[in-house]
């Protein structure tokens, strides 16, 4: 995958991390922590279906634009 659609694909799991990071990082600089129970452990959020990307078929014919060259601008 490139870089866009794996982070895209991750989101959740960076999500929990990047909360729990910010949790150690408190803790770290001395807040006090509230036990809530089983209410506090994070859960990874559904993933959304991911969609497989057409290809156009290769008989599919391209269109070509004859766009005029703007003004001041050489040939």
């Amino acid at each position: 995958m490139c870089q866009g659609c794996h982070l895209h694909l991750d989101a959740g799991h960076h999500a929990v991390t990047r909360a729990q990071t910010r949790a150690r990082a408190l803790a770290d600089a001395g807040q006090l922590a509230v036990d809530v129970g089983l209410a506090a452990t994070p859960v990874m959020p559904p993933t959304r279906p991911q969609t497989p990307r057409t290809v156009p078929a290769q008989d599919t014919e391209q269109l070509l634009l004859d766009l005029p060259a703007p003004e001041g601008t050489r040939p």
